[in-house]
């Protein structure tokens, strides 16, 4: 019974939200942001997902700190690109958006996290808690893995978790 309410649960929150993916990355590092442009996003938008992008989606003159929380909340995967500068804690705006990633995950079920590592980074340069315990965990993909194209591995992820 209580698995039985859970996937009910778990179904009618996925109705409510309204994009496949939410991609986070930090915006000022010029080889990250033409990556997830480029080749990330494309090959989401390929595979028929709706995908938001602060960069391409949201509106001039916004509050960004609202939108990041309202499209973070609409977004049923978060995929949050790890950099060396989106550690560093530097841009508030990375900071709010994996924070927001990391609470929407652990409340709720129908949400998914995906961290891809774009710079290989190690736990030890890390100061931020959960992103510790991803990358201790090893629940991350690293850029790294050539072996079979980045974009379509995270592809696949994204669609088998919808």
């Amino acid at each position: 019974m209580f698995r039985m309410m859970r996937q009910i649960k778990k179904q009618a929150a996925a109705q409510n939200l309204y994009y496949d993916v939410y991609i986070s990355y930090d915006v000022n590092e010029l080889d990250v942001r033409m990556w997830v442009l480029n080749d990330l996003r494309n090959t989401l938008l390929k595979n028929s997902l709706k995908v938001y992008d602060t960069v391409l989606d949201t509106l001039p003159g916004s509050n960004r700190g609202e939108v990041i929380s309202i499209k973070i909340a609409q977004s049923k995967q978060i995929i949050v690109v790890l950099s060396k500068a989106y550690t560093m804690e530097d841009d508030p705006f990375c900071v709010q958006e994996f924070r927001g990633a990391v609470s929407h995950f652990l409340r709720n079920k129908s949400k998914s996290l995906l961290l891809i590592n774009y710079d290989n980074i190690e736990t030890s340069n890390v100061s931020d808690p959960y992103m510790k315990a991803f990358l201790r965990l090893g629940k991350y993909i690293p850029f790294a893995d050539r072996y079979e194209k980045i974009t379509n591995k995270v592809c696949n992820i994204v669609k088998t978790r919808i």
